[in-house]
């Protein structure tokens, strides 16, 4: 990160996971929580004011959270982290999350978040000293907004650059 500097205007991190079995269980993610808090005190480090112009972002740090369903307490650990460090800190907190083919019949993850699991954690937000975020509706759990990857799709981008 540190090698980034002066290079990168803004950093949009994300912020999954306060419980590393979580990160494990889901992602395969040993240390998250340590590695992914130590990469954004970085970011903020050399980003540490955001500049809007004309209201859009053109220097700083906004941390995503995507809210996982049944996984609230994952959640208010994670805005309760981001508030202990910069209460001024931006937080896009993300309601998008849908089941994949891998995970319908997984207990937890196989279905979206709910409207009053969402209303818990926009609630949380701001009980825990959170004042800039952004909330993203919760209609956006659909796949229709998730890109087509394909090699096929790629192929001619990827020759292209």
């Amino acid at each position: 990160m540190r090698r980034l500097e002066g290079l990168v205007d803004v950093y949009l991190p994300d912020l999954k996971y306060a419980d590393n079995s979580l990160a494990v269980e889901y992602s395969s993610a040993p240390n998250y929580f340590e590695t992914a808090t130590a990469a954004i005190a970085e970011m903020k480090r050399q980003r540490p004011k955001n500049v809007f112009v004309n209201g859009m972002l053109r220097r700083g740090v906004i941390v995503r959270h995507l809210v996982l369903p049944g996984n609230l307490d994952n959640s208010k650990r994670v805005l309760d982290y981001l508030a202990s460090f910069d209460r001024n800190i931006y937080v896009s907190l993300m309601a998008q999350y849908f089941p994949t083919k891998d995970v319908k019949n997984h207990p937890l993850l196989g279905r979206t978040i709910t409207q009053s699991e969402y209303d818990e954690i926009s609630a949380h937000f701001k009980q825990c000293g959170l004042h800039n975020g952004y909330f993203q509706e919760l209609s956006s759990n659909s796949e229709e907004y998730v890109p087509d990857w394909s090699l096929e799709k790629l192929d001619g981008i990827i020759r292209k650059v």
